[in-house]
């Protein structure tokens, strides 16, 4: 259920105590899994991209970003009329 690079993530996140904004733990993991093939490169090398991925993102934790008011202006422009909803109407 939870490969190599989710374990060292999540470990990784817990050890540097970042936790509780899941947009930038979303961020932070896309970034990581993105662009190269991690079952290549050795366990190690798979902490040291996952640290330095969180650290980057944990610097925006400590400034004034709203991710509501940023969804909210993206999902606006989009064109969604079509898009089947749950909870919310876009019309």
């Amino acid at each position: 259920m939870m490969t190599r690079e989710q374990a060292i993530f999540l470990e990784t996140m817990d050890d540097v105590g970042f936790e509780g904004y899941t947009e930038f733990l979303i961020f932070a993991y896309l970034e990581l899994m993105s662009g190269t093939d991690l079952n290549s490169v050795s366990d190690v090398e798979v902490h040291r991209r996952a640290k330095a991925v969180i650290l980057k993102y944990q610097d925006y934790w400590y400034k004034d970003v709203n991710f509501f008011d940023e969804r909210s202006k993206i999902l606006e422009q989009l064109d969604l009329d079509d898009a089947e909803w749950e909870y919310r109407d876009y019309e």
